[in-house]
């Protein structure tokens, strides 16, 4: 017989903190067992002798046990007391229980197992890796107890697993076990241990493809151990919306719809949960959002334009730019649709981007806002006039005249010119015809207006004439002479005296050649007359017709 006897004489009545039932199969059944770790377990029995030797087979009828020892393996919570002792178990109809100390069954012999949270002194006899053991399983007296008593007792209402024995033993709450199966040959009067370990927890050592869409639906390849009998696989703390356990080493499941960010795939089977690693970490990604139209496309430089942009996956959007510049403040209506207020910035196109955790929208033609400059305006001239030559310094004031790329004087831009201010700018005359120009001043923001204050007159210097030649002619007219001196470029008439010359003609600035006319007899002073003036009356200028 097997007997379990305890090596601390006299503990008297101890207080239960686990329970033990050992599930018996059909000794007679033909059919051979199956034997299998017991995956629910949280732990193992294991066996001693009276030498503290620990024992995996024996004689029925010899190798008394000395005690039960619960090895420290991983501990799995339970929500309940793992099966009911009379009811059939995971392999067999339970056939033994030891309950609450005194209320054993009438039936049950007095040497029955029961169990103590703790060791009492240190008897000769004792295994000593039980000293410092938590959940020792001992006797409560100094009895015996017969296995044989309750293979007499009891009869296994299940075939399935014949000859087989379970040992578990329960905790104080009922919530983990322990257990062990034992292979009884009635014939040959013998007992073997076997499988001594519970199905270890799976775990995880690959996962292909790493990532996927926040919407789910991607099929992931799962690489790892202990995957035989899984039961939930989850990515972070939401199931895979279906899996296939392929082999021990291979799961293939279907990614939930998750949030963005990274989520540890977990595969659970009866023998516990996959530990968190490195290698089981899946990255839901949203996609980047997309620009494909924005309202209005233009706006001043000064900001403050709300501009409505239309797209996609705009939702969780965590920055809108305008260039290189943040919005002042923009607002997620929807996953397609974002107002934001435009920042104040440089004349000129710059394009929208939306960012999100799935990243930043791509640069189209789409997304293009024109930040406008007012167009400048010219006020006041100073002076307003100047010589033909060009030379003169004019003090133009105005609005608008920042980033200036240009001022004209007519069709002729400025020898050079300065901007003083976002009002005032300071430019050089070109040489130009006589008369009025036009200022204007060019900003990215466009031209000035033509005005009446921007009017600048070029005016050339006053012809002069320093001598004549012949000085004198008959009266009736008709002498051609040659006319020397300068500003006569432009010269619009030429006079004897009070009467115009029959004709002239303006060879050069310096030169003319006019006919007289018929006139009195007598001293006349010849003048020049252009756009400048008419020359002033000089000697040199007197035409004698006689």
């Amino acid at each position: 017989m097997i007997r379990v006897k305890s090596t601390v004489a006299a503990m008297g009545a101890l207080a239960l903190t686990a329970g033990l039932f050992v599930v018996s199969a059909n000794a007679a059944s033909a059919a051979p067992p199956s034997f299998q770790p017991d995956a629910q377990a949280a732990g193992t029995v294991a066996f001693y002798n009276a030498s503290g030797v620990q024992i995996t087979s024996g004689s029925l009828n010899s190798s008394p046990f000395a005690a039960y020892y619960m090895a420290s393996t991983p501990v799995p919570t339970w929500t309940g007391v793992p099966g009911d002792p009379d009811a059939p178990g995971p392999k067999a109809a339970a056939v033994f229980y030891t309950p609450v100390q005194g209320q054993l069954p009438a039936a049950w012999q007095t040497g029955d197992i029961e169990t103590s949270s703790q060791t009492i002194g240190t008897h000769p006899g004792y295994p000593g890796v039980l000293a410092t053991t938590t959940n020792p399983v001992v006797k409560d007296d100094s009895g015996f107890a017969d296995m044989t008593d309750h293979i007499a007792n009891f009869t296994s209402t299940d075939a399935a697993d014949p000859n087989i024995y379970e040992v578990r033993l329960l905790n104080s709450n009922g919530q983990l076990y322990w257990s062990s199966d034992i292979k009884v040959d009635t014939v040959n009067n013998t007992w073997t241990q076997v499988y001594p370990t519970v199905a270890a927890a799976p775990a995880v050592t690959a996962i292909s493809p790493t990532s996927g869409p926040i919407a789910g639906g991607t099929t992931v390849t799962i690489t790892g151990t202990g995957f035989t009998g899984a039961t939930k696989v989850t990515f972070g703390t939401k199931a895979a919306t279906s899996f296939t356990v392929v082999s021990s080493t291979k799961i293939t499941a279907v990614t939930p719809a998750q949030t963005a960010g990274t989520h540890s795939i977990t595969v659970t089977t009866p023998g516990g949960t996959s530990a968190l690693v490195a290698a089981d970490v899946f990255t839901a990604t949203a996609a980047a959002p997309a620009v494909t139209a924005i309202s209005p496309t233009s706006g001043p430089i000064a900001g403050g334009t709300t501009v409505t942009i239309t797209g996609t996956g705009f939702t969780g959007a965590t920055k809108v730019t305008f260039g290189t510049k943040a919005a002042t403040s923009f607002t997620v209506v929807s996953s397609t649709k974002i107002t934001a207020v435009t920042p104040a910035q440089t004349a000129g196109t710059h394009s929208i981007t939306v960012t999100t955790p799935g990243g930043t929208s791509a640069l189209v033609a789409a997304d293009v806002f024109t930040a406008t400059a007012a167009a400048p305006a010219v006020t006041a001239i100073s002076p307003t006039s100047g010589p033909i030559a060009g030379g003169t310094t004019v003090t133009i004031t105005g609005t608008g005249f920042t980033g200036a790329t240009k001022v004209t004087f007519g069709t002729k831009a400025a020898t050079s010119f300065t901007v003083v201010s976002s009002t005032k700018i300071t430019a050089v005359t070109p040489a130009q015809t006589a008369g009025t120009h036009s200022i204007t001043v060019t900003t990215p923001g466009g031209t000035s207006a033509l005005v009446a204050a921007d009017v600048f007159t070029a005016t050339a210097a006053a012809p002069a004439v320093t001598a004549i030649s012949p000085t004198s002619g008959p009266i009736a007219g008709g002498t051609t002479v040659t006319i020397t001196g300068t500003g006569f470029t432009g010269a619009t008439k030429v006079t004897f005296g009070t009467k115009a010359a029959t004709s002239f003609t303006v060879v050069s600035s310096t030169k003319i050649t006019a006919v007289t006319p018929a006139q009195t007899a007598g001293a006349h002073s010849i003048q020049v007359t252009t756009p400048s003036g008419s020359s002033p009356l000089v000697d040199a200028d007197k035409f004698t017709a006689v």
